[in-house]
């Protein structure tokens, strides 16, 4: 049987096919619109993961559609972590980097426009929302935003956290061994200020890595994965640091007769009070501490006291400072408001690493 042309077309009613019409002439009429848009907006790649440095690197771009120029304003990184160790808190923040923006040519008509963010990594997991502002004119202006998903960190992978038991609390500890040809290497333990959690300090402990030190990071109660609440340098805090200790002595890659307790506000408290049940500690470093006179007496290993001028008057320092001196107890100090210029935390950083090198070099003092 032979058909004839078109049999297998449905009927359509008149009614029905006007009612197509109009639909398919929406959609077209919809497109259209979509691509006479003034801009299109995109960051590549849109899903993230730091390098083993703990940088993101990513592409943002501004397509022009529009007959006119478009001109970049600000450029801003919002982020919101998802990481499980921060269950229960919400960590989030927002990173300016609008010269990025101001170094941006602008878009001419029907051109395009972009830059490479390369920035430290804020999270492991969780997302980011670039949010880019720019004008066409006087009265003309935009804002454009696109989500990246952020699903890990090759640095983060590269040192992961230890869970100590200290008195009962989960403590959490990063361990960052030098390179194995420096094997055993003098250690560093790292106590910063309260509500730091240790990982975001693993990107900074590179660079002593690099040096030759091994490293181990302690959150402080209540941050990241340290049980909590703070106590400020109470009981928790001391047994976390600790166990922190033995941990380490028995650490590849640690030299136990070559350790140094490295504290930052409340943590540099934290860590006098326990180097003094520690004699074989090299030395110790306390950078704006809340300081106890009777407790000089009681440390056999050298310290040394800085007192930035965040930190305010240096009152406690300098009695601590004191009482070590008439004991003839190994004490240096660099304090604010004593000295001729003012201090500052890039000179408490400069100041701890040469005491903690001449501290743990072999054969020194």
């Amino acid at each position: 049987m032979v058909c004839p042309p078109h049999s297998w077309a449905p009927r359509v009613r008149p009614g029905l096919l006007l009612k197509s019409l109009l639909v398919a002439s929406f959609l077209v009429g919809g497109a259209a619109a979509a691509e006479t848009e003034p801009f299109v907006f995109s960051v590549e790649p849109d899903t993230l993961r730091a390098d083993a440095g703990g940088m993101w690197t990513f592409y943002v771009r501004l397509q022009n559609r529009s007959d006119h120029g478009l001109y970049p304003d600000s450029l801003f990184i919002d982020w919101v972590s998802e990481d499980p160790a921060d269950a229960g808190s919400t960590r989030q923040g927002t990173n300016p980097m609008s010269g990025l923006a101001h170094a941006m040519q602008p878009a001419s008509a029907h051109d395009a426009t972009g830059c490479s963010v390369n920035m430290p990594a804020e999270i492991a997991r969780g997302r980011l929302t670039v949010r880019f502002l720019f004008h066409a004119g006087r009265d003309q202006s935009y804002t454009a935003t696109h989500d990246v998903a952020v699903t890990g960190s090759d640095l983060d992978e590269r040192f992961p956290s230890t869970r100590l038991d200290a008195g009962g609390r989960a403590a959490e500890l990063v361990v960052m061994r030098a390179d194995s040809s420096a094997w055993p290497a003098p250690g560093i333990v790292l106590l910063p200020a309260a509500g730091v959690r240790a990982r975001s300090l693993v990107r900074w402990g590179l660079t002593l890595r690099e040096r030759g030190y091994s490293l181990a990071l302690l959150s402080p109660p209540g941050a990241g994965g340290s049980q909590g609440p703070d106590d400020h340098a109470g009981p928790a805090s001391t047994a976390a640091l600790n166990a922190a200790i033995a941990r380490v002595g028995a650490e590849r890659g640690f030299d136990a007769h070559r350790l140094v307790l490295w504290g930052s506000d409340i943590g540099a408290t934290t860590a006098l009070l326990v180097a003094a049940r520690h004699p074989e500690l090299k030395g110790v470093v306390a950078v704006n501490a809340e300081f106890d006179r009777v407790q000089a007496a009681k440390i056999a290993a050298p310290v040394l006291i800085v007192q930035t001028e965040e930190a305010g008057l240096a009152a406690g320092a300098n009695a601590f400072v004191a009482a070590r001196t008439e004991r003839n107890l190994p004490v240096e100090a660099r304090l604010n408001g004593l000295e001729a210029r003012p201090v500052r935390r890039a000179d408490a950083t400069r100041l701890a690493l040469d005491f903690v090198g001449r501290r743990t070099r072999q054969g020194g003092p």
